[in-house]
């Protein structure tokens, strides 16, 4: 089954507010209490097929500019995996590592976006990720769906800054970013080659915490890129 066929029918803005706001399990009755509605409304969401693929994120972005602080406003990248014990055909189903079980399984990758203002997150948008053996020609790296992805973002909203984990700190990725002039926050590969002061070498060899210190900072450029590098014990 492809992508676009396997939208399931869209419910209404209603409908997806309340899975936001439901803190029970996401149930009808207790998503219809939450919107202090009749049981059997939340139902009737379900009776038109959605028109546009892209329809249940622009619902979300309808909630996302209502309900967000749109002064403070952050967009957190991170990936996953939706693991699919039993399956055994399902288009992009590849193996991946399952974090939550700490071990390698058969599942689809996605690549998630989520809105924040610190006091309520949003998930707008998650797009799959397949590897290169699988999309061969239609292939496109994680942080490459992280571009598109903020692309759409930025036409609607204005982010104080993108946040995400070393799988996104690529060189298109910041160079995309400080083109754009949107802030980031990433953690860098310790091996990545970086110029501070007069040294030019792997991040680890010329940047480090000083003795008894908890936290550096420092800084210089990535690949050209001006930024500041942070040393943090944990």
């Amino acid at each position: 089954m492809h992508a676009v066929q396997s939208y399931q029918k869209l419910g209404s803005g209603q409908y997806v507010e309340a899975l936001l706001k439901c803190s029970n399990k996401k149930v009808c009755t207790n998503m219809a209490n939450t919107m202090n509605v009749s049981h059997d409304s939340m139902y009737r969401c379900f009776d038109n097929p959605i028109d546009k693929t892209n329809k249940t994120i622009d619902e979300l972005k309808s909630i996302a500019l209502r309900l967000l602080n749109q002064d403070s406003l952050y967009v957190i990248f991170d990936d996953t995996q939706i693991t699919k014990l039993y399956a055994k055909q399902i288009e992009g189903l590849e193996r991946g590592f399952d974090g939550s079980l700490g071990m390698p399984l058969m599942g689809i990758k996605m690549v998630t976006a989520l809105l924040t203002d610190g006091k309520l997150n949003i998930p707008i948008d998650a797009i799959p990720y397949v590897s290169k053996e699988l999309a061969q020609g239609g292939y496109k790296t994680k942080s490459e769906i992280a571009i598109s992805i903020t692309k759409i973002l930025a036409d609607t909203f204005k982010f104080k800054s993108v946040l995400a984990d070393a799988h996104y700190a690529t060189k298109q990725s910041l160079h995309f970013l400080d083109n754009a002039q949107i802030n980031y926050l990433m953690k860098i590969p310790c091996n990545r080659v970086v110029t501070i002061g007069k040294s030019t070498g792997q991040l680890k060899h010329i940047f480090r915490l000083k003795r008894n210190a908890r936290v550096q900072v420092a800084k210089g450029t990535f690949d050209g890129i001006e930024c500041y590098f942070y040393a943090i014990k944990v």
